[in-house]
């Protein structure tokens, strides 16, 4: 995560001050424009290590309809200008609210991807908000907090959430696994044999080092066709059952309107 500091401000709230976004504390007040402005509001951030290429940035925000009424602005270097000097900037939108930036979004906050490098960074907030969230039950209010990651460590925690769920797939293949080595099969033998043969065949991936996710892959390919061989058991008894419901059911109303036939004739 790159290092940020707030260099400008239009308005904050005293309780709620525009320093505090830099925080990742949970418990930090967020930033609230002042009473009574005129909107935008905006805080602009500066890049404490200079001019970086910036992956995406994070928003925690107290209330997830506040995400609707933010905006992010890049600056950009006016000719002749002093790089240094926030003023020296035009602030143009980079993100306006489009979801398909969009990468990570909960009610505790979102991420928007970006592919550029830049040195000063405006987070604005386009109209006023009343949190629907009563103050008495939240101390945190407005904007939290903002997080601008770099290439290098936006990937890192990209890669940490994919062996993440990796590791809990795993750990649900195991119980799976051991549940099935706990069941009887005395009436179908077939389907014993079929779980031993398919077992027999992904325990290797893992022994040999394909990874994890292969071995993920594998079994919910063993999973699927276990789920077909027990539907099949089922359909087949079941169409042979309405087939000879079927001619039946066609001798029947041949014998009806014989009946019927009859019936008229006498």
């Amino acid at each position: 995560m790159l290092s940020t500091a707030v260099v400008s401000c239009s308005s904050q709230n005293p309780d709620h001050p525009s320093s505090s976004i830099c925080s990742n504390a949970e418990n930090s007040p967020g930033w609230v424009p002042a009473r009574r402005q005129d909107y935008p509001q905006h805080i602009t951030l500066s890049l404490l290590d200079g001019r970086s290429k910036v992956k995406a940035i994070r928003i925690r925000v107290a209330d997830p309809e506040l995400r609707q009424k933010i905006n992010i602005q890049f600056g950009h270097l006016k000719a002749g200008c002093h790089v240094d000097d926030f003023k020296s900037y035009d602030y143009h939108t980079a993100w306006n609210g489009e979801k398909d930036q969009i990468e990570d979004d909960t009610e505790a906050g979102f991420t928007i991807k970006f592919e550029t490098k830049v040195q000063f960074i405006r987070i604005q907030q386009v109209s006023a908000h009343i949190s629907q969230v009563p103050n008495k039950y939240q101390k945190s209010q407005g904007i939290i907090s903002v997080q601008v990651f770099s290439e290098r460590i936006y990937e890192k925690i990209k890669l940490a959430k994919v062996n993440g769920m990796t590791q809990k797939l795993n750990y649900l293949k195991d119980k799976v696994e051991k549940h099935i080595d706990n069941i009887s099969y005395p009436l179908i033998p077939p389907i014993k044999s079929l779980f031993s043969n398919l077992k027999a065949f992904i325990s290797p991936v893992e022994k040999k080092g394909a990874g994890q996710a292969i071995s993920s892959y594998l079994y919910l390919m063993f999973f699927m066709t276990f789920i077909f061989v027990i539907g099949m058991f089922f359909f087949i008894p079941i169409m042979i059952i309405c087939s000879k419901f079927s001619k039946n059911a066609g001798g029947l109303s041949v014998l009806a309107v014989r009946i019927s036939i009859g019936s008229i004739a006498v």
